[in-house]
């Protein structure tokens, strides 16, 4: 093997070692860090929430239709979120987002103004090095359960647990690595609803339809769910490997 072989081989390990080596409880541990190390000034939180408002509350807002699940968070860079300038809902506002998404699987009232208040509820505490990593995963655990939801954590990959605890539940929020071979391409959150027919599907996960309007994600095409929320979660991209389950369920 040349030299550039070597290269690319420790380069390819490089990338694969947090995915691969590094314990997913580990990865939680270190989110939490980072969410008890931010700190979004009250200054910062108000004039956000005050661009956000004028974004998302007017009636004529094209990126969010209330009590729709929001699929297109790519269309989200004018919504601000956390203390840097390059801070902004496209760029690390998932979690968010599918806190808003099971908000709604779990029939509650949506609309602008719940995202408005999502983003400063994060901001003041869940922001992960404020803002620029999203949202601690386990902030929205902590969401969910002081708003008297049943909820339920797991971090193994384990098909069985993760398909008994989508069926516990009325819906799940999947945290994943974007590639389980590559650190580089991310992680992202998505929400997973359940259906009458408890088919899953993937909210926000990129996806768009023949007429380039983002759409949930189903298996085999658009509108065929998957069979368990473990298929759902390990579809979210390409290559997706598990970091956390969290299971929600009404009281």
């Amino acid at each position: 093997m040349g030299m550039e072989g070597i290269i690319r081989n420790i380069v390819e390990f490089i990338r694969a070692f947090i995915p691969q080596r590094i314990k997913n409880e580990t990865v939680l541990k270190a989110y939490e860090f980072l969410r008890s190390r931010s700190y979004v000034p009250s200054k910062r939180i108000k004039s956000n929430a005050k661009v956000n408002r004028t974004v998302l509350c007017d009636p004529e807002c094209e990126i969010l239709e209330p009590d729709n699940y929001i699929e297109n968070q790519y269309e989200w860079k004018d919504v601000q979120f956390g203390s840097w300038r390059k801070h902004n809902m496209q760029y690390s506002g998932c979690e968010i987002i599918a806190t808003y998404n099971a908000l709604l699987a779990l029939g509650e009232k949506v609309s602008g103004r719940t995202m408005v208040n999502l983003i400063s509820h994060y901001e003041a505490d869940g922001a992960a090095l404020n803002g620029d990593f999203g949202v601690s995963p386990t902030a929205i655990f902590d969401y969910f359960e002081n708003r008297g939801y049943d909820v339920s954590i797991t971090y193994s990959k384990d098909k069985a647990v993760i398909d008994r605890l989508g069926e516990n539940s009325d819906t799940v929020i999947a945290t994943v690595y974007n590639d389980r071979k590559n650190i580089m391409k991310e992680v992202h959150t998505v929400c997973i609803t359940k259906d009458a027919d408890k088919k899953y599907f993937i909210h926000n996960s990129y996806v768009k339809d023949d007429r380039n309007v983002y759409i949930r994600k189903g298996k085999c095409g658009k509108d065929e769910g998957f069979d368990t929320a473990q298929e759902a979660a390990v579809n979210v991209s390409l290559d997706s490997s598990i970091i956390c389950v969290i299971g929600i369920s009404r009281p």
